[in-house]
C-alpha cells in the first residue's frame, strides 16, 4: 500500500512537468501557487504507533507556515497537500477538547486517514497533548516551542530538498521498520498513546 501512495504522488509531478513543457507557463496551474521553502523534514509515529509518518514543515516567500504529510511506512493512504498553519490553528481553537475530526474539513474529499495523521504530527511537535479532562481527546498546549523553532529556521538559510532528502528518509524508515519498530517513538518526546481512533 505504501507503493500506492508514492505512485499517487508521481502523476501530479509528471502532469506539472507536462504542463510546464507546453511552452505556456503563464497558464499553468503551478504558477498560481507560490514556491515553498522546506524548513524541516521529520518523522513521528502515528497515533496508534503502528507505523511511522514522514512530514514536512515549510514556508512561503511571505513567511506563511505550511505543513504536509509526505509518507507512511504503514498501509494508510495520506494526502500530500500543503496545509496552512493558520487554517490548522483556526480548527483547533474552535474546540476544546477535540479529536482529529476537527481537522477533517482541511482534507475534504481526500484521504480519511489524513486528519488523524496530521494530529499525530501536531502531537509530535508538542502543539497538542492528550486531554486531561476527556479520554481519547486532545487539547492545545500553552507553549509548544513549535513556532519559535520554525521562526528560527525561517530566519536561517535552510532549504531542504523533498525529492532527495524526504524520499530517502521515507525509504529508510520503511526498510528499518521490521527491526526498529520498538524504537519508532524515539522521533518524538514521548511514547505513542492511543487517544484517537482510525489511525
Amino acid at each position: 500500500m505504501k507503493k500506492a501512495v508514492q505512485k499517487a504522488a508521481a502523476p501530479e509531478a509528471s502532469s506539472t512537468a507536462t504542463k510546464a513543457s507546453t511552452g505556456k507557463p503563464s497558464t499553468t496551474k503551478a504558477t498560481t501557487e507560490p514556491p515553498l521553502r522546506i524548513l524541516k523534514i521529520a518523522r513521528c509515529p502515528t497515533v496508534s504507533g503502528k507505523s511511522t509518518l514522514t512530514y514536512h514543515v515549510g514556508c512561503t516567500p511571505e513567511s506563511a507556515i505550511k505543513i504536509r504529510l509526505y509518507g507512511n511506512t504503514g498501509n494508510g493512504f495520506l494526502n500530500q497537500d500543503w496545509i496552512a498553519w493558520t487554517a490548522i490553528q483556526e480548527k483547533l481553537e474552535l474546540h476544546s477538547p477535540f479529536t482529529s475530526q476537527v481537522l477533517h474539513a482541511l482534507f475534504s474529499g481526500k484521504s480519511l486517514n489524513s486528519p488523524g495523521f496530521l494530529m499525530a504530527v501536531l502531537r509530535a511537535e508538542g502543539v497538542v497533548k492528550s486531554s486531561t479532562v476527556k479520554g481519547r481527546c486532545y487539547e492545545l498546549t500553552k507553549d509548544s516551542g513549535f513556532l519559535a523553532e520554525i521562526e528560527r529556521l525561517m530566519a536561517s538559510s535552510v532549504d531542504l530538498d523533498a525529492d532527495t532528502e524526504g524520499r530517502e528518509e521515507a525509504k529508510t524508515a520503511a526498510k528499518s521498520k521490521p527491526r526498529k519498530q520498538a524504537g519508532e517513538a524515539e522521533a518524538t518526546t514521548e511514547a505513542p498513546t492511543d487517544v484517537d481512533t482510525g489511525t
